[in-house]
């Protein structure tokens, strides 16, 4: 993580098989938070949901239903 902060990476997710961890770069150090900067108005949950989904999903069909979401999701806050 701290090469990451030496780059000055502003957000770093970590996904351990379950749990999605959304960790903000403040002051130096990595913080975890609630909420993606760049991911604002989606819920972290449904992300890990779409994650969850990669071991038993075909990839590309995958990725098309998560772009739709993610699609959907921005829509809606507009």
């Amino acid at each position: 993580m701290q090469v990451y902060a030496d780059l000055g990476v502003p957000e770093v997710g970590i996904y351990n098989g379950s749990r999605l961890r959304i960790n903000r770069l403040e002051n130096g150090e990595y913080l975890e938070g609630e909420i993606s900067l760049a991911f604002p108005s989606l819920p972290i949950l449904e992300i890990v949901r779409f994650l969850e989904q990669a071991e038993t999903m075909d990839y590309l069909e995958l990725v098309k239903a998560f772009r739709n979401w993610v699609k959907s999701q921005i829509q809606q806050d507009q």
